[in-house]
C-alpha cells in the first residue's frame, strides 16, 4: 500500500504534522456527518499513530506537542493517542476539554476517550 510506504519514509515530527492536518481535516467532515471522509481520515490517523508506535518511543514522542496545540480538537485527538504511552500527560488535557462549557466535538470525544480508557485501566471515573 503506498500510503504505508510513504509514512515509513516521513519523519517522526512530519508524521506529527499530517495527523494535526488530518485531524483539522475531520471537524468539518464530523459536522457535516461526512461518513466516508470521517472513516478515511479515521484511517490515516491510526496508520500514522501505528507508524509513530512501531518506532518506539522516542518516536511517539513527536505527539507530545500536539497536545498544547492551539486547536482544542487536535489537543484531544492527540491526547486520545497519547493515553496509549503517556496517560500522565493525556488525562489532563482531555478532562479540561470535557470541562469546557461549549466544548462541542473536543469535548465530546474527549469524554469518550477517557471512557473507553478507563474501563480498559480498571478504573471508573468518567
Amino acid at each position: 500500500m503506498k500510503v504505508l510506504k510513504a509514512l515509513r519514509d516521513t519523519g517522526d515530527g512530519d508524521l506529527a504534522q499530517q495527523f494535526r492536518e488530518a485531524t483539522v481535516e475531520r471537524v468539518p467532515a464530523i459536522k457535516q456527518n461526512d461518513r466516508k471522509t470521517i472513516n478515511r481520515l479515521d484511517d490515516y490517523a491510526q496508520a500514522i499513530y501505528q507508524e509513530l508506535r512501531s518506532r518506539g518511543r522516542a518516536s511517539q514522542d513527536a505527539m507530545l506537542p500536539l497536545l498544547a496545540d492551539d486547536d482544542r480538537n487536535v489537543r484531544g485527538a492527540a491526547a486520545a493517542w497519547v493515553l496509549d504511552f503517556a496517560p500522565d500527560r493525556a488525562i489532563p488535557v482531555l478532562e479540561a476539554l470535557v470541562e469546557t462549557p461549549m466544548g462541542g466535538i473536543a469535548a465530546s470525544l474527549a469524554r469518550a476517550s477517557l471512557i473507553g480508557w478507563r474501563q480498559r485501566d480498571g478504573t471508573s471515573k468518567a
